[in-house]
């Protein structure tokens, strides 16, 4: 099981659990022994805001999930996540981006060619599907 904490209190809460989970770094991923199972702990970013990523094997996913609720943590299913990471136009590769599609196609064109703060690169790539002006 996966359980994931994003938000500016998100560390300091998870502390409440174990310290060692507050301490993973973002953009880093660390394992180790909670509860006499192993966990891997990813400090993660793709929400747009500062969070925690926990993988627990299932047998002990029970147990973790009401330590969490127990320090305040109300968990939320992965459309929650999925809002917040669409709210900051952070589009995940293999759900609203693939190989063969543009952000466009994704509905996404404000975080590539709808606005002049974004690269020329982002710009060109996709005005041959709309008539978007290729220079900034």
């Amino acid at each position: 099981m996966r359980v994931g904490r994003p938000g500016p209190q998100a560390r300091a809460k998870v502390a409440k659990v174990d310290q060692r989970f507050a301490e993973v770094g973002r953009f880093r991923v660390t394992r180790f022994d909670y509860d006499g199972v192993e966990v891997r702990v990813a400090g993660t970013g793709y929400t747009g805001e500062e969070g925690l990523e926990i993988a627990v094997p299932n047998e002990a996913a029970e147990g973790l999930l009401q330590r969490l609720v127990d320090a305040e943590i109300t968990p939320a299913g992965l459309g929650a996540r999925d809002t917040l990471r669409l709210e900051a136009a952070l589009p995940l590769y293999g759900h609203e981006l693939t190989l063969t599609s543009t952000t466009l196609e994704a509905r996404l064109a404000g975080s590539s060619a709808g606005t002049r703060r974004r690269s020329a690169v982002a710009r060109r790539s996709c005005a041959n599907v709309i008539d978007v002006p290729t220079s900034c």
